[in-house]
């Protein structure tokens, strides 16, 4: 009986070990402890490449259920791999508008230490494209991933549950630095945009008069 639900164990303990590095590596406490030993500048290369080498390891010690929940056919499956290539594409896509992918991991901080250039601000309000209505539409990327697979197991469906519950708790979490970071301007601009999930009917407002994606005046 416990051998049957071996899996559900050993991936509980992956997802919780790396959420909860994930998480105690951006508390203030280990952010200022790492400034005190090394250049701030490389603590979000370091903190990237740490988070890749555990998402490795998990890769590796993941355990598969062996319990199909559903396994799409033609055209549905390529209709599922089409979301999870869109749900890709629209990840990096989005760092247009928010922060630089190569800031996001990194690099562009450890570049600017180098060349003494100041860096650009990691938290700024854009108020055009996707982040005309949500703050953080690379997570909503993220979120959609995770529900676009064309064979999901019970195991897959486990690591979604998990993985999009653990994202949206995350996005909470730095939607409240950007409050504490831009003050006012951010509370403003939370008073029209939803934290990751957009409101369809105002899309399709926007598509209607077309403004979408146009940026907004926050009054």
């Amino acid at each position: 009986m416990v051998e049957s639900y071996q899996w559900f164990f050993i991936n509980t303990l992956i997802m919780f070990v790396y959420g909860v590095q994930h998480t105690l590596l951006t508390t203030k406490t280990a952010v200022d402890l790492f400034n005190r030993l090394l250049p701030p500048q490389l603590w979000n290369v370091c903190y990237s490449l740490t988070s890749v080498a555990l998402l490795l390891v998990s890769f590796s010690f993941w355990k598969n259920s062996n319990i199909v929940i559903y396994s799409l056919s033609a055209p549905y499956y390529y209709i599922a791999l089409g979301g999870m290539g869109g749900a890709l594409f629209g990840f990096f896509y989005c760092f247009k508008y928010t922060t630089s992918f190569a800031q996001w991991i990194g690099v562009a901080q450890v570049r600017s230490m180098l060349t003494k250039s100041k860096p650009a601000a990691y938290y700024r309000v854009r108020k055009n494209g996707p982040k005309k209505y949500v703050r953080f539409p690379h997570h909503t990327c993220l979120a959609l991933l995770f529900w676009s697979q064309p064979v999901m197991t019970l195991d897959t469906l486990w690591l979604a549950v998990f993985a999009t519950i653990y994202t949206y708790l995350g996005t909470m979490h730095q939607d409240s630095r950007g409050r504490r970071i831009l003050g006012e301007e951010w509370i403003n601009y939370s008073k029209t945009t939803n934290l990751m999930f957009p409101n369809p009917i105002r899309i399709l407002r926007d598509l209607s008069n077309g403004t979408f994606g146009k940026e907004i005046t926050i009054s």
